[in-house]
């Protein structure tokens, strides 16, 4: 789901607010947080972190820039793998309106 479509769900069931964790990046944070802010939805940025013992963790922030920089530190220390789109789909990064700006190669 789009951060958009996100915000317009929780909108729809009377939420106050979200955080978004996804996978291993917060880079669809900014999207998700200027959705928010202009639905009037509070907002918490994370990611969620998956180790090598294959243990998942979420992990909440304060900030957008504090959770981008988790996310630069989890990217810092995975594997160089490419995605596979076939297996685990495209992995777009967007803008608020859903513009799509790179495709994440990780």
């Amino acid at each position: 789901m789009s951060p958009a479509a996100i915000v317009e769900r929780a909108v729809a069931a009377g939420m106050g607010g979200i955080a978004l964790t996804d996978h291993q990046s917060a880079r669809n944070a900014p999207a998700a947080a200027e959705c928010a802010r202009r639905a009037g939805l509070a907002f918490m940025p994370g990611l969620e972190v998956q180790t090598a013992e294959e243990v998942h963790t979420v992990c909440l922030f304060d900030t957008v820039e504090q959770a981008l920089a988790m996310t630069d530190w989890v990217y810092a220390a995975l594997p160089k793998r490419v995605n596979d789109p076939d297996t685990f789909g495209d992995q777009p990064v967007v803008t608020w309106d859903n513009d799509v700006v790179e495709l994440e190669w990780r």
